[in-house]
């Protein structure tokens, strides 16, 4: 992960995370399991950490609606710097306290992600925050698996049912603002 979290002048304040709360992840749809009834879930790849991750990136819902995760994933560069295509992807909630009751959890860490001004593709998110997990390979199987099951389990508190094609023009529109948009800096 190359995003850096709050340091020195960040405006907001590193908090706890508490059990009755969501934690939101975006994945990608290509690859994704698709059910009979045409319901994509996530499967446990979209649970691994990538190499140098020592969490999974969230959103805490407290700090962000279902419409800026789709803008602030519309706004972010992937690996080979081109914006990522914010249609792609859908969101699925996960209570943090099903997270916390998992054996193999080391932390949830709310870990706001701010410079002024952001660089372009790389937006300010006050709502990032990371679930750290023991890194030891069969408890990774096991997370993977339990919170890929617990969105297939819960679906209709899961799922975050959206339509982020609506959000294309206004992407583009702040697409061609560079970072002088509300996601770069704060006026």
């Amino acid at each position: 992960m190359d995003e850096k979290a709050c340091v020195n002048d960040c405006p907001w304040p590193i908090e706890e995370i508490l059990g009755d709360e969501f934690l939101s992840r975006h994945i990608p749809v290509q690859g994704s399991p698709k059910q009979p009834d045409g319901r994509r879930f996530p499967s446990e790849s979209h649970f691994a950490l990538k190499e140098g991750e020592d969490g999974l990136s969230h959103y805490w819902n407290r700090y962000i609606t279902i419409e800026d995760i789709f803008i602030t994933i519309g706004l972010s560069h992937r690996l080979d710097g081109q914006f990522k295509n914010h249609t792609a992807f859908k969101v699925f909630q996960i209570e943090s306290g099903f997270i916390k009751s998992l054996n193999e959890l080391i932390t949830t860490e709310h870990k706001p992600i701010f410079r002024n001004p952001a660089p372009v593709g790389q937006p300010n998110n006050r709502s990032h925050s990371l679930v750290k997990f023991s890194l030891d390979e069969t408890d990774l199987l096991q997370i993977r698996s339990n919170l890929a099951a617990y969105c297939v389990e819960n679906y209709n508190i899961s799922y975050r049912d959206f339509k982020p094609a609506n959000l294309t023009a206004r992407i583009e529109d702040l697409r061609l603002r560079g970072n002088k948009t509300p996601y770069h800096s704060i006026q």
